[in-house]
């Protein structure tokens, strides 16, 4: 990954408030985006987002998801950068 990539999510509940959080190895937020929903005719949100990470250096980064309303953890991981 370069730091360019596109977050692909769906879900059967709309989740208002939704936030995602990257941070680096020392815990430095280094990108937060408002993740927004929007059902389809059956009730299943699937949604897509860009997101440029170039500017950051190569290594390791931590993605979270949480609700803005409880600050809730839904979803988190990693990923690698590599240039």
């Amino acid at each position: 990954n370069d730091g360019n990539f596109i977050l692909t999510y769906n879900s059967q509940f709309s989740i208002p408030n939704s936030q995602l959080i990257i941070t680096d190895v020392l815990g430095n937020e280094v990108y937060h985006s408002s993740l927004n929903s929007h059902p389809d005719l059956i009730g299943t949100t699937l949604n897509s987002q860009l997101i440029n990470l170039s500017d950051l250096s190569d290594g390791v980064y931590f993605w979270e998801v949480i609700t803005g309303t409880h600050s809730e953890n839904i979803a988190k991981g990693k990923f690698l950068i590599i240039k």
